[in-house]
């Protein structure tokens, strides 16, 4: 189960299950299991809440979408060994976002920017999750057919995103 808090103050979580009060309202939600036979079965085990803090977005965050994570990188393949590229050839670059401690869909969009003499040509995105040791890792790909149409020296844009280190407690 992945807890993604939506608002500040906490989650009182019960075993087997979810409790939040939002206001008004108040979330449940009942988990379940399949046993090796087969069969549905809920887990409860006990009614003791345990509290989890939810700590508000810290005001020195800069970036645009709030993304805390315990660790997050981002890479690129498929464009590593070009000398020169001739203006219509078709080039794929593959990015990949991975996040430990968020689902994919809290995953932002990966920028789309090129200069005027490349046509970009996004495949849709891929979203996946897994599980470690530590929790939950989401992943984002996007696939990009990249298309010079002029001759001349082109540079790409640097692809950067603005995060928050939970381990560390700080933005990177």
């Amino acid at each position: 189960m992945c807890l993604v808090p939506l608002y500040v103050n906490g989650i009182s979580t019960l075993m087997g299950g979810l409790s939040s009060d939002v206001g008004n309202r108040t979330l449940c939600i009942r988990v379940r299991a399949r046993a090796s036979s087969g069969q549905i079965r809920f887990l409860r085990d006990s009614k003791r809440l345990f509290d989890i803090p939810v700590k508000p977005v810290p005001v020195t965050y800069t970036g645009g979408t709030w993304l805390p994570a315990s660790k997050l990188t981002l890479s690129s393949r498929g464009l590593e060994s070009l000398d020169s590229v001739e203006s219509g050839q078709s080039l794929t670059r593959t990015l990949t976002m991975t996040a430990d401690g968020l689902p994919p869909s809290a995953l932002p969009s990966l920028p789309a920017d090129m200069p005027g003499g490349i046509r970009l040509y996004p495949e849709p995105e891929q979203r996946d999750s897994g599980i470690s040791g530590d929790g939950i890792v989401s992943t984002l790909t996007q696939v990009n057919a990249l298309v010079p149409v002029q001759t001349g020296q082109v540079t790409l844009p640097a692809i950067t995103v603005e995060w928050w280190d939970t381990r560390n407690d700080t933005q990177r």
